[in-house]
């Protein structure tokens, strides 16, 4: 053997371009492979937003909320929770109870069938709307005036709401925002501030 290929003595052209080739494929060294790429594949970098956004949804709602927020956001679902009063109990000819105790800081729904209270069969009427720490400061309608402790308990019937309806709330700071319910109409209106009159 001499020289980059094979020679094999006695032979002729057609072995010696089999031996050639046989050198070249075989006895070369194999060329280099692709480097693997540096990046993420896409289905990693889903399942990494997969377990990020599962972390997010167990550790942000026990993360503490600021009080105005907390105020701000109770406000809204006791507005919230009157509107859905008001329209089940027109909509299903139904009368529900809504009961404030401002001793507890608690607000309880109970539907009114044949003279008893039974618990409502909508789970959005059993739901705490008061957060943590937030104090219904005072409840006002025209029957009784300002009422700021004790049980007030205020019947919503196929009707709907009958009287001009008053809510305060307070944080622990002071601030306080101001829940209005208008009588016949379903609005009900929140406001940041203690307000004593409809605006």
């Amino acid at each position: 053997m001499s020289g980059s290929g094979l020679r094999a003595q006695g032979s002729g052209p057609a072995v010696q371009s089999v031996l050639n080739l046989l050198s070249v494929s075989c006895f070369q060294p194999p060329a280099p492979s692709p480097q693997p790429s540096a990046g993420f594949t896409l289905l990693e970098l889903l399942v990494v937003l997969a377990v990020l956004s599962m972390v997010a949804a167990i550790v942000l709602p026990r993360l503490p909320v600021p009080e105005a927020k907390a105020l701000q956001r109770s406000a809204k679902g006791v507005a919230a929770l009157l509107r859905t009063i008001d329209n089940e109990a027109t909509t299903s000819k139904t009368t529900y109870r809504l009961t404030f105790d401002l001793g507890l800081e608690q607000l309880r729904v109970k539907e009114l069938r044949g003279g008893e209270e039974v618990a409502p069969t909508d789970a959005h009427l059993v739901r705490p709307v008061l957060a943590e720490g937030i104090a219904l400061e005072d409840v006002r309608l025209p029957r009784l005036g300002t009422v700021s402790s004790g049980q007030v308990q205020l019947d919503i019937g196929p009707g709907g709401l009958n009287e001009f309806l008053t809510i305060h709330l307070a944080a622990p700071a002071g601030a306080k925002y101001t829940v209005m319910a208008f009588p016949q109409t379903g609005k009900v209106k929140v406001s940041e501030g203690y307000l004593e009159q409809a605006l």
